[in-house]
């Protein structure tokens, strides 16, 4: 114990307060969570509390709202954050799968730029049956007007439209996917 002791006192004081206001910024972002959110976090229940607390002030209230995250940092410093950074930062990182549907939507929008013909692959590949035309003559528009901004060096709405389209195209296959896949009999 007289080692901790030594340890905390060998801290030096701006180094206590950089990690005294660390916490609190953990708790601020535990603050800003939705109470839905919140609900899966293992906390104590006087931290929780503290934190539901902090949501009923009014924000223009400043003094309140200080003394209050200050009391959730005090409170912070009594538990061991380090779950509830790597929740939190869990909660904040897009998901393996989100990126790769950013990726391949990526891929997708350069490769119909470059190759017209592409269109009929995506389109079989990802969209249902019963959409695939509306789609083709969205994506077609899309694609020309894509090519018409950038000879214009216009700014690049339609390039931005058409990886939004593929995007949520790419999402909505993906959940169909995960819906075949946990139903198996309903897919055949």
């Amino acid at each position: 114990m007289i080692e901790d002791d030594e340890g905390e006192n060998s801290i030096s004081k701006s180094e206590r307060k950089r990690r005294m206001l660390a916490l609190q910024s953990v708790g601020e972002n535990l603050v800003a969570l939705s109470h839905d959110a919140l609900k899966k976090f293992t906390l104590p229940d006087n931290l929780r509390d503290a934190i539901l607390d902090a949501k009923k002030i009014n924000p223009n209230k400043h003094g309140g709202m200080n003394r209050q995250m200050q009391y959730i940092g005090k409170l912070m410093r009594e538990v061991d954050a380090a779950p509830i950074i790597q929740q939190l930062e869990e909660l904040s990182a897009p998901s393996r799968e989100q990126t790769a549907l950013h990726h391949l939507a990526e891929k997708w929008r350069d490769r119909l730029l470059t190759d017209h013909s592409a269109v009929g692959a995506f389109v079989a590949e990802h969209v249902e049956t019963e959409e695939r035309e509306v789609m083709r003559e969205k994506l077609t528009t899309l694609i020309a007007k894509t090519v018409e901004e950038r000879k214009k060096q216009a700014p690049p709405k339609h390039f931005r439209q058409l990886y939004k389209t593929l995007h949520t195209t790419l999402v909505k296959a993906a959940a169909a996917s995960r819906v075949d896949a946990a139903n198996p009999a309903e897919a055949g």
